[in-house]
C-alpha cells in the first residue's frame, strides 16, 4: 500500500487519525503506542498477513538483542551474532530461489515471496544495534515503545532513515500538539500533490518512450523527453514520499529529520 493510494486515503489515513487522536487525549504515552501500532501492523498486512510475523519476529529478537548487547561482558560478540541473524534472514528471502535454482532448474520460474521493505526494516535493526553497542544509546526499556518505532508504518517501507536517539524522547511523551499536527497536515499534502500531479503525471510520458525504445521507434527528441520526464518522476516521487512520511510522522507527534535536499544540485556524487 502506498500513500498516494485511493485505499489509503480512504480507509488507513482516516483509521490512523481517529485512532491518534482518540488515544493522545487520554495522555497516555502508552496507549497512543499501541495504536499507531496496531495501525502500523494492519497498514504491513495488507500486502500479505504472513509477512506481519517476520515483521514482528524481528522486533521482539532485536528489542531482547538490544539488552542483551548492553549488558553483556563481551558485547562485540553479542553484536555478531545478532547482526548475522538479521542479515541472514534477509538474504534467505532474497536469495534461497536463486540459490536452489543452481540445484534444480525449476526454481529459476518461481519467486520467493519478500516481506516488502525487508532490506530498509533489516539495517534500520542493525543501526540500533550498532548504537547500542557504541553506547550512544540506551536499550528501549519498553517492547511496546520499541515495536513503535520499529513497525512505524511513516518510514517502514522506504524511509525516511530514523535512527532510535532521534525520537527516543519523543516515543513515550507524545501529547497534544496542534502545531506539529497542522504542521503534519500541511506537508502531508503537499507531498501528495507531487506525487500525482507532477509525478503520476509524467509518467505517461516515461511509460511512452519506454514502449517506443523497446519498439525501436524512438526519436531524438523523444529519447531527450523520455530522459527529462524520468528524471523528473524519479525527482518528485522519492521528494513526494519524504514530504508524506515526514508528514504523517508529524500527525502522530514525531519530528523526522529532513532526508531530501535538491539532489540534482549537488556538487560531487558523495554529497548527492
Amino acid at each position: 500500500m502506498v500513500f498516494a493510494s485511493l485505499t489509503f486515503l480512504g480507509l488507513l489515513l482516516p483509521l490512523f487519525i481517529v485512532v491518534d487522536i482518540s488515544t493522545k487525549h487520554v495522555h497516555s504515552g502508552t496507549l497512543r503506542n499501541m495504536g499507531l501500532l496496531l495501525i502500523s501492523l494492519y497498514f504491513y498486512s495488507w500486502g500479505e498477513v504472513s509477512h506481519v510475523f517476520v515483521l514482528l519476529f524481528l522486533g521482539v529478537l532485536n528489542y531482547q538483542a538490544g539488552k542483551i548487547i548492553f549488558t553483556a561482558k563481551s558485547p562485540h560478540f553479542y553484536l555478531a551474532i545478532f547482526v548475522g541473524i538479521n542479515i541472514v534472514v534477509l538474504l534467505s528471502f532474497k536469495y534461497t530461489f536463486w540459490i536452489l535454482s543452481f540445484i534444480n532448474p525449476i526454481f529459476n520460474v518461481r519467486k520467493s515471496s519478500m516481506p516488502l521493505g525487508i532490506s530498509f526494516f533489516t539495517f534500520h535493526a542493525i543501526s540500533y544495534l550498532v548504537d547500542i553497542y557504541r553506547k550512544k544509546i540506551s536499550p528501549s526499556k519498553s517492547a511496546i515503545e520499541f515495536l513503535t518505532y520499529f513497525c512505524m508504518f511513516q518510514h517502514l517501507i522506504a524511509g525516511p532513515i530514523v535512527r532510535y536517539a532521534q525520537i527516543e524522547e519523543e516515543i513515550p511523551l507524545r501529547g497534544p500538539d496542534n502545531t506539529l499536527l497542522s504542521f503534519g497536515v500541511y506537508r502531508f499534502l503537499v507531498g501528495l500533490n507531487k506525487k500525482i500531479i507532477i509525478a503520476n503525471s509524467v509518467s505517461v510520458i516515461v511509460e511512452t518512450a519506454f514502449t517506443m525504445s523497446w519498439l525501436n521507434t524512438l526519436s531524438f527528441f523523444d529519447a531527450w523527453l523520455g530522459i527529462v520526464a524520468y528524471s523528473v518522476q524519479i525527482y518528485f516521487d522519492f521528494s513526494g514520499y519524504s514530504d508524506m512520511a515526514i508528514g504523517l510522522a508529524a500527525m502522530a507527534g514525531f519530528r523526522f529529520n529532513e532526508n531530501f535536499n535538491r539532489p540534482y544540485s549537488s556538487k560531487n556524487m558523495q554529497e548527492f
